[in-house]
């Protein structure tokens, strides 16, 4: 039995081990050497990477994204930046917001609309078209 060996035992004539201790023999607990994590690096499976390691495997991992990003032609972006804070060019009069509290990317607002001279524009259009193409969508007032 090669999980007694760690318990002194006495072999009598009969053949049978015996413990010599005053517990019954039992088998040693079974150990799990894989340690619950304690740190970051050991959580994500990095402990004992050195940095160049570390480097290269977050290169490998970004690196499709990069890939993908880059492979795709670029297009010139619509519209033009405002002429000042607070108006847009005359040829591009639709005011494209971008900083909205509502989740959604980006708003257009017409002349006329309710809101059109409250708004800072962040990017100008010249159509609706433009505006869409960006991301934005109509303002509802």
């Amino acid at each position: 039995m090669p999980w007694a060996a760690h318990r002194a035992l006495a072999v009598p004539a009969s053949g049978d081990v015996v413990s010599t201790s005053s517990r019954p023999l039992l088998p040693p607990p079974l150990l799990d050497s894989r340690a619950a994590p304690t740190t970051r690096q050991e959580r994500r499976g990095e402990a004992g990477l050195s940095p160049l390691l570390l480097g290269l495997r977050a290169v490998f991992l970004l690196g499709g994204y990069a890939r993908a990003a880059t492979a795709q032609p670029t297009q010139p972006r619509p519209g033009v930046p405002p002429k000042d804070a607070w108006t847009c060019p005359l040829t591009h009069p639709i005011k494209g917001n971008f900083t909205t509290y509502s989740g959604e990317r980006c708003i257009y607002h017409m002349r006329g609309g309710r809101f059109y001279g409250k708004t800072k524009p962040e990017r100008c259009y010249a159509t609706e078209e433009d505006a869409v193409k960006d991301g934005c969508r109509r303002s509802k007032r």
